[in-house]
């Protein structure tokens, strides 16, 4: 039987579902995660999934680098009895961890994997003295697929979420929200690391470069969710349609300008401003390049549980690029805008509330957005290099 090399062991296996490189959101944030813990002294190995039919069922078959990391994919469920099978491939990541014991396996973390993958990792994770961490992001009150599937995934994340992550007590939070609920309901050892951003990204190179040119430039970007579920995307073309000036502009990707009046047929005079232009679903390229010219990204957000829970990935990375977000308080972020200085955060989740910090933004001289564009720039808060040092203490003192 393999054993672990205990002494100074370094390698750290992130196991989450990720498509990598860099197809979801929560891709990003393994990497620069993991980058951060690079730095730090340590060798994270990445396990993720991949919907490509050509998915070798041998774990150690898919073996691919991405950013110099090791890694891993598994085939990605599509079907009911893909998702049966999907609950225990844990056997396929204990097996490759196992591969890993002459080198030193220090901790296992993971993220949306499911329960039970989690409880049989956990119970490897015990026999072999390696530490158990769980990365997490979201709070989910929203289940896809048939009613089977639902209450499956249901039932799972209870589970998950009120049973085996206060269990193994080592918890990263994306947000206060998450850190209260299991510092103080479970007494975990947790931390908070928000979504991160990487300089390096290759998604952040090549942009176009911001000029102040006299036309005031708002754009949103993202899916707002059926009926503004998600972003309230009609309380930023109402505010819009009402307090922007002549020398406004307003684009918004993600959403058609007929899919925004089917849904929100309140708002079809406003939404029709000349100034406004509707540009519907663009790839990812397409978008950054347009925020990277903007003065403000705009979105808002109502509060609940999720949004309480998570932490805008938009935000962190208009900050990464420079550009100022004008918002609602949804997360922690009343914590890295100051009204004026980097941004516009309402006082409050309300459209009332909103509007107020949106029509702050309409008054911005010329000088004054020059200003705020270069404070964003200069804010490195949210880098993941500025987390090497908490990250690394982190798992330095792992319990």
């Amino acid at each position: 039987m393999k054993t672990r090399n205990k002494e100074n062991g370094k390698v750290i296996f992130y196991i989450a579902h990720i498509e990598l490189p860099d197809i979801n959101a929560l891709a990003h944030r393994v990497l620069a995660n993991c980058i951060a813990l690079r730095e730090a002294g340590y060798k994270p190995v990445l396990i993720g999934y991949s919907k490509d039919k050509n998915t070798s069922k041998d774990i150690r078959e898919t073996h691919f680098k991405v950013n110099g990391f090791d890694c891993f994919n598994v085939p990605y469920p599509i079907s009911n009895m893909d998702w049966v099978k999907d609950t225990v491939t844990y056997k396929k990541f204990t097996d490759l961890i196992s591969d890993y014991f002459s080198e030193g396996v220090h901790s296992i973390v993971c993220c949306s994997i499911g329960s039970t993958n989690f409880y049989g990792l956990m119970r490897f994770a015990k026999k072999h003295g390696i530490h158990m961490v769980s990365d997490t992001e979201d709070w989910f009150d929203y289940f896809a697929g048939n009613i089977i599937r639902r209450t499956y995934k249901r039932l799972d994340e209870e589970v998950y979420v009120k049973v085996l992550k206060p269990k193994i007590k080592n918890v990263i939070t994306i947000s206060s929200f998450l850190y209260n609920y299991y510092t103080d309901a479970h007494n975990c050892n947790c931390i908070i690391v928000p979504s991160l951003t990487v300089s390096t990204d290759k998604r952040f190179q090549n942009l176009p470069e911001y000029v102040n040119d006299g036309v005031l430039r708002y754009v949103y970007s993202g899916n707002p969710g059926y009926k503004g579920s998600k972003d309230r995307i009609d309380w930023c073309v109402k505010a819009f349609a009402k307090f922007a000036p002549s020398h406004a502009k307003f684009d918004i990707f993600g959403i058609s300008l007929d899919g925004f009046i089917e849904q929100f047929p309140e708002y079809e005079s406003a939404a029709r401003d000349e100034k406004i232009t509707f540009h519907g679903f663009c790839d990812n390229k397409t978008c950054l390049e347009a925020i990277a010219r903007a003065d403000f990204s705009v979105f808002a957000r109502l509060i609940s549980q999720p949004t309480l829970a998570g932490f805008p990935t938009k935000f962190s990375e208009c900050l990464a690029m420079g550009v100022p977000s004008v918002t609602t308080p949804t997360s922690d972020l009343k914590d890295y805008i100051i009204n004026g200085v980097n941004g516009f955060v309402s006082e409050d989740a309300t459209y009332d509330s909103f509007e107020k910090a949106f029509a702050e933004s309409c008054k911005v001289t010329e000088e004054q957005i020059t200003e705020i564009h270069k404070n964003c720039k200069k804010d490195k808060r949210l880098d993941c290099i500025s987390y090497v040092k908490i990250l690394g203490d982190y798992f330095d003192n792992m319990k």
